[in-house]
């Protein structure tokens, strides 16, 4: 074995070498343990070795201490250690691992060359040690050495870089010249574009980035150590060999994949990533997946127009982009459309109709058993009309799926923000939508009146609802009988709050990140507002009503699968209680609008604020005055309270709100009014009324 133990003179040893610095007994022996007895390689001692004897040392410096003290394993371990070189007789060169080695070099790999004996090595570096591990894996044929670690000096301290490197081969060094053309690396003409060339590729150097701001995505890749002439001749060309399009290299050579082309890259690859630590880079939304209508149009051999128009129209099952924007098609709904084609029921000529109705309400489903019988009396028409009427049930405007989702986005589109003024306008849109998830509001009631249901089940009231419409003359359609029934004077139906108003507010008043509380939630006016908000705010709402609840989680189960990423919440229970629940300051804006203490009831259970506190001044002392209480301590200092509440019969609601907010401690910053129209069972000279809103700081 080699002698440490020599004198400093005889060894001539430098003050600044390894051998003064360190004792070199207790190196040696350590040395022995780790390679000889734990038989581990010379890449793989040198973390050991520090983290067990607090001695730095390289793998370099490891094989020339354990090469003097005689301590080789044998002539190939020798040799492997001396040379780091394989059998030269044998070729490992596929295809398959040209792509490998294409890819890795292509991202962070480099070639080392002699130009003596005409061999080279491939080594691969990243501070992902799963990477570098998987590269490993895939350069087994070339025997790549154990990994070992690099760390980072300065601002970077702590982090560092895993490498591994496969032994010299005349394989690699022909690899090496088609990269190394005059000693720098360039793309070379016959680059692999093998699958999984572009998949090491992509792991290197490739990123995949997403804007929630304007909904996008883009991939791209470094490749601002290539020259772009070799980027535009070789790499764009060979992409659009395979059906990918570039979009364009930026001044510093990043080159960036159209958008249509991210997911066919992505499933040309494998459509996953084969370590987790990269998995990320194959996020991409399931409705990018979708065929568009473009696409969809293609392949059907379609008029584009026309399958546009049947979108438009509901004829045609679709989805919808993330924010609505795009109509797709999933595989189910292109089968769908392929199969109705191919049966005739929907026509491939340009200009002739589809020969079925829309997939929405249902017009005139009685149209047939309605029709008036020859020398039939008015009397006698009415009442077997209404009989018939009575018989199929209340005319609900039950919306398909499709009707839903064309609903909901087209109250994402327009976006308007409510200019600053005192006068806000109304809007109806939406209320339809909403009342698809809430029936039970045309079996509630106003004080003192019928539900739109108790008039619809009385043959004597029906009958003389459809003679005030002109129901004999043919003048009253399906949808015309509901809205006939719910502006009755004698079963007006309840109020919903306009969704698009609702909207506009939320655009207004909220800023993205905002938490919205709403304490009277009611039929999801305020909740389906939130969804289509261009804000990026989140919905609280709280109602006691078991049968408005479910209709709320329904309409929150509607609204995930077109939006996914916003966030609700729907609390069941007294507002005045479960708003104890809720954390101080936790809480950005709230808006809501509070029950008209009696004059609509929304049910008969004790839950109910006009059932639990049936006086006024009882109802506002243990109801009102506390909601407001509990708004002002869950709501965050400086943000603002919005409450919409008008007058109704002798209770000046309103004014009592205000009272009772400078009382708790909000300032009142101002009030606007909502113009709602006057409905013909309401007796007025006007065409409308006024509702404050009335706005409030803490």
């Amino acid at each position: 074995m080699y002698n440490f133990d020599k004198s400093e003179t005889d060894r001539k040893i430098r003050k600044d070498s390894y051998e003064f610095k360190y004792d070199m007994n207790i190196v040696s022996s350590k040395l022995k343990e780790l390679y000889v007895d734990r038989q581990l390689s010379t890449n793989q001692i040198p973390e050991i070795f520090k983290i067990e004897t607090g001695i730095p040392i390289n793998s370099g410096k490891c094989y020339q201490i354990i090469k003097k003290m005689g301590l080789l394993r044998g002539k190939s371990e020798s040799i492997s250690l001396a040379k780091s070189t394989l059998d030269y007789s044998t070729s490992f060169l596929d295809d398959k691992m040209k792509g490998i080695i294409d890819g890795i070099v292509m991202g962070d790999g480099t070639m080392n060359v002699n130009e003596n004996t005409k061999v080279a090595r491939v080594s691969i570096s990243g501070s992902k040690k799963e990477f570098i591990e998987y590269c490993k894996l895939l350069l087994a044929p070339y025997e790549a050495g154990e990994l070992y670690f690099t760390p980072s000096s300065g601002d970077k301290d702590g982090c560092g870089t895993w490498t591994t490197c496969s032994k010299f081969h005349p394989d690699l060094y022909k690899i090496y010249h088609r990269w190394y053309n005059n000693k720098v690396k360039d793309v070379p003409e016959d680059v692999s574009f093998e699958p999984i060339c572009l998949l090491l590729w992509y792991l290197g150097d490739g990123s995949l980035s997403s804007s929630t701001l304007n909904n996008s995505q883009s991939l791209y890749f470094s490749t601002n150590s290539f020259s772009r002439d070799c980027i535009e001749r070789h790499l764009v060309s060979k992409f659009n060999s395979i059906g990918i399009e570039i979009s364009r290299i930026t001044s510093d050579n990043r080159l960036f994949l159209k958008t249509k082309s991210i997911v066919s890259f992505l499933q040309y690859i494998g459509g996953e990533s084969p370590v987790k630590c990269y998995s990320y880079k194959f996020h991409i939304d399931s409705w990018r997946f979708k065929r568009t209508m473009k696409q969809a149009s293609c392949e059907l051999d379609l008029d584009y127009g026309k399958l546009a128009n049947w979108v438009k129209n509901g004829f045609v099952k679709h989805s919808r982009s993330k924010g609505g924007k795009k109509v797709l098609f999933s595989e189910e709904e292109f089968k769908e459309l392929s199969d109705r084609l191919s049966s005739g029921e929907l026509s491939r000529e340009k200009h002739k109709k589809a020969l079925t109705r829309p997939l929405n309400i249902k017009n005139d489903l009685f149209d047939s058993q309605i029709a008036r019988l020859k020398g039939e009396s008015d009397e006698d028409y009415l009442d077997r009309m209404a009989r018939i009427h009575i018989k199929n049930g209340f005319p609900y405007k039950k919306y398909s799926d499709v009707k839903l989702q064309k609903e909901w986005f087209g109250l994402v589109k327009s976006q308007y923000i409510i200019p600053d003024t005192s006068v806000i306008k109304y809007r109806r849109n939406g209320l339809s939508f909403a009342d698809n998830f809430h029936q039970h509001i045309f079996s509630l009631n106003r004080k003192n009146k019928l539900s739109p249901l108790e008039l619809f089940n009385d043959i004597s009231k029906l009958k003389e609802c459809l003679k005030k419409n002109n129901a004999c003359n043919g003048l009253l359609t399906y949808a015309g009988l509901h809205s006939a029934i719910c502006s009755d004077v004698r079963s007006p139906r309840l109020n919903n709050f306009p969704p698009l108003i609702a909207r506009d507010l939320y655009n207004y008043y909220c800023e993205d990140g905002f938490n919205v509380l709403d304490p009277c939630a009611g039929f999801g006016g305020r909740l389906i507002g939130a969804s289509v908000s261009k804000r990026g705010i989140s919905y609280i709402g709280i109602d006691p009503s078991e049968k408005t609840y479910y209709g709320l989680v329904e309409t929150q189960k509607f609204i995930k699968g077109v939006k996914p990423e916003f966030n609700s919440k729907i609390m069941l229970g007294c507002a005045e209680d479960e708003l104890k629940f809720l954390r101080d300051d936790s809480f950005d804006f709230c808006f809501t609008s509070p029950p008209y203490f009696d004059t609509e009831e929304y049910s008969h259970d004790s839950t109910q604020s006009s059932v639990k506190f049936d006086e006024y001044e009882l109802w506002r002392d243990k109801f009102l005055y506390v909601l407001i209480k509990e708004v002002y301590r869950v709501l965050k200092g400086g943000r603002i309270f919005a409450v919409n509440i008008g007058k109704f019969g002798r209770h000046n609601i309103s004014e009592d709100i205000i009272n009772m907010s400078l009382k708790i401690g909000f300032s009142h910053v101002g009030t606007k009014y909502i113009r709602f129209p006057i409905y013909g069972f309401t007796s007025s000279e006007k065409d409308f009324r006024e509702e404050p809103l009335m706005v409030f700081k803490k």
